[in-house]
C-alpha cells in the first residue's frame, strides 16, 4: 500500500469514525479500497448458461445515489475526493513533491475550488470519462488514491451546478457540470481559448454563505493528510 493510500485510510478512520461504528462514508471507502486491492484476473465458468443478459442502470434514481446518497459529510467528501483526484494527477505527471493549489470560501469569493498541474484531460476524456460513473483512467493505478470513476462526480452532493476547467496542449476548456430539469447531471462545453499555462485541471465549486466556515474547517482537517499540503 503506497504512502497516500496510508494517509487517506487514516483520514477515513480517524475523521469519519462515528461513536462504536462507521459511518457510511466510512464503510463505502473501505469497501472500495478493498476491492480496488484486488485487480487480479478472474475466471468465470459460464458455458452451457441460459438466456443471459447485462444489469443495466436507468433512471435518475440512480445518479441520485451515486453522486448524493453515498455522502453523509457532503461538504468534506468533495473536498476529500477533489483534492485526492488532484494529488493523482500531479503523480501521475511526475509532480507528487509539489503542490496543487486549493482556494478555500470568503464572504467576497464564495466558492471553493482545486487547481493542479498534473497530466490533464483532453476534451474528450472531460465529456466522457470523466462524466461517466464507473469509468476512471486511474482504475489500474494501485498507487492512485481514486480509481472508481465516482469521486470527480462528489460536487454534486453539495451543489447541483459546478464548473471544469481543463488545461490541455495549449488550450484552456470550460465546462460547466448541472443537474437538468429531469434530475439528472449534465456537462455542456462553454468555450475555448488559447493558454500558456501548463496542463492541469480546475474544478470550482459555489459555497453559500452559510457553510464557508465548515468548508474552512474540514479542510484544515483533510490537509494535514497530503503530502506536500496544499496551498
Amino acid at each position: 500500500m503506497g504512502k497516500m493510500k496510508e494517509l487517506y485510510m487514516a483520514f477515513i478512520e480517524e475523521v469519519e469514525n462515528e461513536g462504536e461504528g462507521l459511518d457510511q462514508d466510512q464503510m463505502n471507502n473501505r469497501r472500495i479500497d478493498a476491492m480496488k486491492m484486488r485487480h487480479e484476473d478472474r475466471f468465470v465458468q459460464s458455458s452451457g448458461l441460459g438466456e443471459t443478459t447485462a444489469f443495466k442502470i436507468k433512471g435518475r434514481a440512480i445518479f441520485k445515489i451515486l453522486s448524493d446518497g453515498m455522502y453523509s459529510d457532503k461538504i468534506g467528501t468533495l473536498q476529500r475526493e477533489l483534492c485526492s483526484n488532484a494529488k493523482d494527477a500531479m503523480v501521475a505527471a511526475g509532480k507528487g513533491d509539489e503542490v496543487y493549489v486549493v482556494h478555500l470560501p470568503t464572504i467576497l469569493e464564495p466558492w471553493y475550488s482545486v487547481l493542479d498541474f498534473g497530466i490533464g484531460l483532453c476534451f474528450e476524456d472531460i465529456m466522457h470519462v470523466y462524466t461517466t460513473y464507473g469509468e476512471s483512467l486511474k482504475s489500474s493505478d494501485n498507487e492512485a488514491i481514486g480509481g472508481w470513476g465516482l469521486g470527480s462526480k462528489s460536487p454534486f452532493a453539495y451543489t447541483d451546478q459546478f464548473t471544469i476547467e481543463g488545461r490541455w496542449e495549449g488550450k484552456l476548456m470550460l465546462f460547466s457540470c448541472f443537474v437538468n430539469e429531469e434530475g439528472e447531471p449534465q456537462i455542456t462545453h462553454l468555450n475555448t481559448t488559447s493558454t500558456l499555462l501548463c496542463n492541469g485541471l480546475t474544478v470550482t465549486v459555489p459555497v453559500a454563505e452559510q457553510d464557508i466556515r465548515e468548508f474552512k474547517s474540514k479542510a484544515e482537517a483533510l490537509h494535514q493528510y497530503f503530502d506536500p499540503h496544499p496551498r
